[in-house]
């Protein structure tokens, strides 16, 4: 798969396992957890990544992932489409907000085809 895709919701959560059994109560599926950092969950229609204290990349609220191909273009046409980059944005995955202030994670596809 190439260009850009919406993959995942990433959640800011104050517990990854308490947030992550309330999920798999709603019929998410754990794929995966550490500790108290990160867990990741998935249903038929959306993959969930909650984001616990411990995790340096925790959004300060819900977020959308949006896997790309190519970081800089795709934010070059996010900003010329009314996006905001974050202040505190640094590397490869890059944190803005849309027009209306909803954020959304720029996160740079790896070599493998994955995100």
């Amino acid at each position: 798969m190439s260009g850009k895709s919406v993959r995942f919701c990433v959640l800011p959560v104050s517990d990854v396992a308490a947030s992550a059994a309330f999920y798999a109560a709603l019929g998410c599926t754990e794929r995966g957890v550490d500790g108290n950092r990160w867990a990741g969950l998935a249903s038929e229609y959306v993959a969930l990544s909650l984001c616990g204290p411990a995790d340096p990349k925790r959004p300060s609220r819900p977020a959308f992932a949006v896997v790309v191909d190519d970081v800089p273009a795709a934010l070059a046409e996010a900003l010329e489409a009314g996006g905001r980059v974050l202040s505190g944005t640094e590397g490869a995955d890059v944190q803005l907000t849309d027009p209306d202030g909803n954020h959304v994670m720029l996160i740079e596809r790896r070599a493998d085809g994955s995100g």
